[in-house]
């Protein structure tokens, strides 16, 4: 009686009849998905004691029973491999059920039913309906292997199919789909299985910045004691199994602590649930924890604290007692850690806030699936009138059977107004962070808090949102400055799980959606079978949905014939396919129901209702019908297919449940127009009418467009025919080797194209080429297509013109052979008529070059430089490729220079580099330099234009060490004559004589050692002097003008005066000086008057307009004339190579009344600066600096003197003969910064 009462009850919950017995040690630690797991067992335990009970540990994080021995015989041989494990550990392991036999391994039975089963994969029993099938399975000792299980057990099995055939059962198969219980029962990892530990370590610390000591008051929640640092080592992910807290102090006590939570510090989220102290003042926190790999976990050991007056002074620490990880990685690091205590208050009584039943808190409901923004929880908050409340957290907890991708698009909303939203829920949990904007109650005041989402799949599951603690509502009084635990109102219960209950929303059965699916409107041929007449989406949602009866309608329209009798023939074998072209109903005929309304026998309603179960999977899905359609069908007869949805029979798969599809207005497909095959035809006008060359190897004559734009099937082309007409001067023979193109494609054929031209060798003859294709060419049904017609050209055919195309409008079908490509019925075919573009024979191509816009203007250019552009060609083809294989370019001489200036000649197409030559002659006139480029010619493509650059490398200018090039010489380029370009054409092989070399002379360029560029005040970008208002009275050396000057980098730059043209009215201006920021620099000479000003008595500009010099001095003096530096002190300024100067024009200003009736006179006063440039060179150029002064009238030609110093490099302006050299030239095309030329410029 002991025994079998130990076999049949104490052996439902534990194996311990071998456990107690065993001499090998039990492996102890943690625990992971797998494991066999029992206790630790004290000294002196039974072999009954529970502690020897062994469970299986499954992947779903439950422990599984072994109902007996000879169960757990079946899956293990011994209990070597069982670990053990802490208490707290086991209990947090829920029984998850018993273990049955392992597949394969024994045959059962009951003792009070003679039948016998073999085992499948979790616990299906299977009967062997004969000892013959057992024999033949388990061999002649198969009686031996059967075991009765108690009928206590036999309810952990079902009843599967029967055994009628040993192909039913293999035992091999079923022990090897069952390698362990968890393969065996399905158990996976829902999120809460042990998973095991790939790091080696765990290292645990006390937070530098724990919480300080203070108060715990009553009925607070989160109260933070010690903060802690969890840091996985960098070789794996760490997962802690299990964390133990200790109420730690000698003078505290357990009885003020409601439960105890872990935050996490980075989100300020609770990690699993709270836990209460249990006896040995210990909370053990279960739910699994991964720390990736070199990361570290911050968590807060918090007491939410329940009613403390009876606590007052107890001073509790909560301490991290303890750390257990799954597989073998280690904790390192020194436990318990202990945090700072804390002190009860037992005489602050903080203001409460209440949880109860909203006002919108809905009734347990039924909804569909795609219902939205339906609220599911809905409480109130009301605070006490002691303080106001900030809340910054509420998570709701989905204690439903609804699954996390069954909701979406979760609100918050606070008194009707949204305030948070979430996507969806994370393993059940909706957690709404408020601390960026918290959400106010005042103090005797209520809001209502609802949670409303999308209801998005799940049928027949539920969805309920709770409050599972008091601690999921996070709420800081304003005046206490502590989180409070929520109070109970009505709804809720206190300390329980959950703490307040929402109503159970159930979802309803499926949903299924029916609308027209993407498919254009197209023509259909008659007399074909399975053509596509419609397509429909049909969305199935919360589960599968099995549609047992699907109506479809068809109306046909039609203006030839009578549907009355003969319609439900015309249509017949309708078919439903699915998106992967499988039938899944069908095929069916249809009946004849009405006629539509107000319509005629012309206009009728077919419907076929298809009684085959098509089932829907959940989602999208594209379903095609199909027909026959026969031959009785005119032209432009439609057809249209229509479903109406709530005609549907349908239910869902899982629940078994009736649906009614929806919409309820009728679903309408595109309209197929029945078409007979028809083709049209043209000659399109492009290729334009042009010239070709003789010799062009496959020329394009024509493009021929073929359209089945209007045909109902797609179009079979075998056959096209084009006309080749001349005039009286050519003949068909001289076009040969026709051919036709498909794009790049040559369509083959299988017979001679020329067959028919090549013989027709009198001019003015007429002929015909026929291209018979190899391979059918298919046009598809409303599209067209066109081919090209190309030709080779004789090269003795060097007039004439010929035209291809078609022309025989009356014989349509003499131009293409076409059939409909599925009925194989000859196609209509309409011809739009012609000739074709004339296409003119000429005996070579032509070629034309001039002076391209983009060419330079006239300026000059500093020496010992590279790649300065001089000259732009345009040259263009004709009628054929030209190859420009020589071109002779003539350099003019610009101030006696020519080729002595230049070293190096290139000739460029865009950024290549064509061609590179130095020149050999020196300088005389018609100098020419030949670039021979017959090996690479250049290749201008017919009918189109290339740029040639022509860009100089110039020579250097030194006059007193000697040079080749020469200050102030200078050349220009042009081709003189059309023999000088040699070039011939690409097809004709012809030499082509070039056109308008008459416009190809470029502008004059002048060399010199180095070059300025000037910045008028208008061009300036900093420093620029602005127009403004004069002020009243003396303003001494006033801004009135700025410029700049800057140095080619080739060498420095000298200047010796520059002029400004002065115009006043009523103010008057004196002390003219000019500075270059740091001192000034040029001043207007004191003498000389009648070179000063224009029509002036004296050096001052009073009330009239005139030009005044600006002479460079070196000692900051006014000089006293111009002419041969009277006083020694004219000195030119040197601006150094590759560097700029900026000067300013400044001057004395009176004007007594500024813009009023009298400022030294009547009338507004003004002054109105201008620097002058010049317009024509000096007559010998470069000449010395004083001859620009002997007389006013040659002032006034060299208003800005400038120098290279090229006969001074060495010692340049400290030389005694700076100005005397000639090495002195005026402002004439000197640059400006914008590209333009030195002219009289801004005011």
């Amino acid at each position: 009686m002991i025994k079998k009462l130990l076999t049949y009850s104490v052996a439902v919950a534990t194996v311990v009849w071998s456990v107690g017995l065993l001499a090998t040690p039990l492996a102890v630690g943690a625990a992971v998905s797998g494991d066999l797991i029992k206790l630790q067992c004290s000294a002196g335990s039974g072999v009954n004691d529970p502690c020897r009970a062994v469970y299986y540990l499954g992947a779903d994080g439950k422990r599984y029973v072994f109902p007996n021995e000879k169960t757990y015989s079946t899956w293990y041989s011994d209990f070597s491999g069982v670990t053990t494990v802490a208490d707290t550990v086991m209990s947090s392991y829920s029984i998850g059920g018993n273990v049955t036999y392992r597949p394969g391994t024994k045959l059962v039975k009951i003792t009070t039913d003679p039948k016998v089963y073999a085992v499948a994969g979790n616990g299906t029993l299977m009967w062997m309906t004969t000892g013959d099938l057992a024999e033949s399975i388990y061999g002649a000792d198969w009686a031996s292997m059967v075991e009765d299980v108690p009928d206590a057990f036999f309810v952990n099995y079902t009843v599967g199919s029967d055994i009628d055939d040993a192909a039913d059962y293999d035992e091999t198969t079923q022990m090897d789909g069952s390698p362990n219980i968890n393969d065996d029962k399905n158990l996976t990892d829902g999120g809460d299985g042990p998973v095991a530990s790939t790091g080696t370590s765990l290292t645990i610390a006390l937070a530098s910045d724990t919480p300080a000591s203070g108060l715990l008051l009553a009925n607070t929640i989160n109260n933070k004691f010690t903060k802690v640092m969890l840091t996985a080592s960098a070789d794996g992910d760490i997962v802690v199994d299990q964390l133990t807290v200790r109420r730690g102090g000698t003078v505290a006590s357990d009885s003020p602590f409601s439960n105890i939570a872990l935050i996490d510090a980075a989100t300020s989220k609770r990690v699993g649930n709270t836990k209460t102290l249990n006896s040995d003042h210990m909370a053990v926190f279960n739910k699994d924890m991964t720390i990736a790999a070199g990361t570290t976990k911050t968590l807060y050991l918090a007491g939410n604290m329940g009613a403390t007056s009876s606590y007052a002074g107890e001073i509790p620490s909560l301490d991290l007692y303890s750390v257990t990880l799954t597989g073998s990685a280690a904790v390192v690091g020194t436990l318990p850690i202990v945090g700072n205590f804390q002190t009860v208050n037992g005489t602050i009584t903080v203001g409460g806030l209440t949880v109860a039943n909203g006002n919108n808190n809905p009734d347990a409901a039924t909804q569909k699936i795609g219902t939205t923004n339906y609220i599911v929880s809905g409480f109130k908050l009301t605070a006490s009138s002691a303080e106001d409340f900030e809340v910054t957290q509420i998570a709701f907890d989905q204690g439903g059977t609804a699954s996390d991708d069954d909701v979406g698009n979760l609100d918050l909303l606070i008194d009707d107004a949204i305030v948070a939203t979430i996507t969806t829920t994370e393993s059940g949990v909706a957690f709404f962070d408020l601390s960026a904007s918290p959400v106010t109650i005042e103090k005797g005041k209520t809001v209502d808090v609802d949670l409303q989402v999308d209801l998005l799949d799940g049928s027949d599951r539920t969805v309920r949102f709770d409050i599972k603690d008091e601690s999921d509502v996070v709420a800081m009084g304003q005046l206490f400055g502590a989180e409070v635990k929520v109070a109970c109102g009505s709804g809720c219960t206190a300390d329980a799980d959950p703490f307040w209950t929402a109503p159970v929303t159930t979802i309803d059965k499926g949903a299924l959606r029916v609308g027209p699916a993407t498919l254009s409107a197209v023509n259909i041929p008659e007399d074909a079978d399975q053509l596509v007449l419609g397509k429909f989406e049909f969305e199935a949602k919360g589960e599968p949905i099995e549609i047992t009866a699907l109506p479809i309608g068809i109306i046909v329209a039609t203006s030839s014939g009578n549907l009355d009798t003969d319609s439900t023939v015309d249509i017949t074998n309708i078919s439903v396919y699915d998106s992967s072209g499988k039938i899944v109903s069908g095929p069916i005929d249809p009946t004849l129901k009405n006629y539509q309304d107000g319509g005629t026998s012309n206009n009728v309603l077919l419907q076929a209702t298809s009684t085959d179960t098509i089932t829907v999977p959940a989602g999208v899905n594209i379903y095609t019908i199909k027909a026959d359609i026969d031959s009785d069908f005119g032209s432009d007869d439609t057809i249209i297919v229509h479903i109406r949805p709530n005609q549907i029979s349908a239910k869902g798969e899982t629940t078994g449940l009736a649906v009614t599809a929806t919409p309820a207005s009728e679903q309408q497909s595109a309209t197929m127009t029945v078409k007979s095959a028809a083709l049209s035809l043209s000659t399109s006008p492009t290729p334009v009418a042009a010239s070709v060359v003789a010799g062009t190897d496959q020329h394009l004559f024509a493009k021929i467009n073929l359209g089945a734009e209007s045909s109902g099937e797609d179009i079979k082309v075998t056959k096209v025919l084009v006309r080749v007409e001349c005039n009286s001067a050519c003949n068909p023979a001289e076009v040969s080797n026709w051919s036709i193109y498909d794009g790049s494609t040559e369509l083959a054929t299988t017979n001679d194209p020329d067959s028919q031209t090549s013989g027709k060798t009198t001019d003015d003859d007429d002929a015909t080429s026929t291209f018979t294709f190899t391979t059918p060419l298919v046009i598809t049904k409303g599209t067209s297509k066109t081919l090209e017609v190309k030709g080779t050209i004789s090269t003795a055919a060097t007039d004439g013109v010929v035209t291809v195309g078609m022309s025989d409008a009356t014989a349509a079908t003499s131009h293409v052979t076409a059939k409909g490509n599925d009925t194989n019925l000859a196609a209509t075919v309409t011809l739009s008529a012609s000739d074709g573009q004339a296409q003119t024979l000429v005996s070579a191509g032509e070629l034309t070059i001039n002076i391209d816009s983009s060419t330079p203007k006239a300026g000059l250019i500093p020496a010992n430089s590279t790649g300065l552009t001089a000259a732009v060609y345009n040259t263009f083809a004709l009628y054929e490729d030209i190859n420009i294989e020589k071109m002779y370019i003539t350099a003019t001489q610009v101030n006696s220079g020519g080729l002595d200036q230049i070293s190096m000649f290139h000739i460029y197409d865009g950024g290549t580099l064509l061609a590179s030559v130095e020149p050999t002659s020196t300088d005389a006139a018609a100098r020419t330099v030949l670039v021979d480029i017959t090996n690479t010619p250049i290749v201008v493509p017919r009918d189109t234009s290339k740029k040639l650059t022509i860009k100089v490398d110039t020579s250097d200018v030194d006059y007193e060490l000697g040079s080749l090039g020469a200050a102030g010489e200078g050349f220009s380029f042009i081709i003189t004559a059309a023999g000088d370009v040699t070039a011939k054409g690409a097809q004709s092989g012809k030499t082509i004589s070039t056109k308008n070399v008459d416009s190809t002379a470029s502008k004059g360029m002048t060399l010199f050692k180095s070059v300025p560029v000037v910045a008028t005040n208008d061009l300036l970008t900093s420093g620029k002097i602005a127009s403004g208002a004069l002020a009243s009275g003396t303003d001494n050396d006033k801004s009135l003008y700025a410029f700049s000057v800057t140095a080619d980098s080739a060498g420095d730059v000298a200047l010796h005066h520059v002029m400004f043209r002065i115009a006043t009215t009523t103010a008057t201006v004196t002390n003219f000086k000019l500075t270059d920021g740091s001192e000034n620099v040029a001043f207007g000479p004191t003498g000389d008057v009648g070179l000063l000003w224009m029509n002036e008595s004296s050096a001052q500009a009073q009330a009239g307009e005139g030009s005044i010099v600006m002479v460079f001095t070196d000692d900051q003096i006014a000089p006293s004339g111009v002419t041969a530096d009277p006083d020694d002190n004219i000195v030119p300024y040197t601006i150094p190579a590759g560097e700029t100067r900026t000067f300013t024009l400044i001057g004395d200003v009176a004007c007594l009344s500024a813009g009023a009736s009298s400022c030294s006179g009547t009338g507004s006063g003004s002054v109105n600066i201008q620097m002058l440039g010049d317009v024509a060179t000096p007559g010998t150029n470069p000449t010395d600096a004083f001859t620009a002064v002997d007389t006013f009238e040659e002032l006034l030609i060299n208003s800005f003197y400038w120098s290279d110093l090229n006969r001074t490099s060495i010692l340049g302006t400290s030389s005694t003969t700076a100005s005397s050299a000639a090495q002195w030239t005026n402002g004439m095309t000197v640059a400006l910064t914008n590209g333009g030329k030195m002219v009289a410029t801004s005011t």
